[in-house]
């Protein structure tokens, strides 16, 4: 039983060193941008810069992280607003018309995503930020910001 629990830590170990590295790093870099049209319409954007991650990746991952293929793909949000827990009816419908960017350049080692929020009226951007806080704090698994 003993042998079993330190076999399990073993393997562990470089589990936990390697989300310790991330954790402590820092390497990401977050752009938030609110684009308004005259009539009151717009676009919230954020885009949050995880390239200084692909060298790390490269490391860790080896032949591995090598063999990821280079991507530039638009992915609809629809749908999503539903298994993200403490979204109120107008977030959720907020989310629901957002899309994700996502730009991956193994050779030049660049790793861009960002996510497109467009809104009907400016009470929607404060929607939006509220929906930050919920995200980050109601779930650990989905960080958008």
């Amino acid at each position: 039983m003993i042998d079993q629990i330190v076999q399990h830590m073993k393997r562990s170990i470089p589990f936990f060193i390697t989300i310790s590295c991330i954790l402590l790093v820092g390497c990401f870099e977050t752009t938030q941008e609110v684009t308004i049209n005259k009539n009151g319409t717009g676009m919230f954007s954020n885009t949050t810069d995880l390239s200084n991650l692909i060298g790390l990746l490269k490391q860790m991952g080896g032949d591995e992280a090598g063999k990821l293929q280079n991507t530039d793909t638009t992915i609809s949000l629809t749908g999503v607003a539903d298994s993200i827990a403490g979204l109120t009816t107008e977030q959720k419908r907020i989310v629901n018309k957002g899309t994700m960017k996502l730009k991956l350049n193994m050779e030049d080692e660049k790793l861009v995503v960002k996510l497109d929020f467009p809104f009907e009226k400016l009470s929607d951007v404060e929607l939006l930020k509220d929906l930050a806080n919920v995200v980050r704090i109601g779930s650990e698994k989905i960080t958008w910001w």
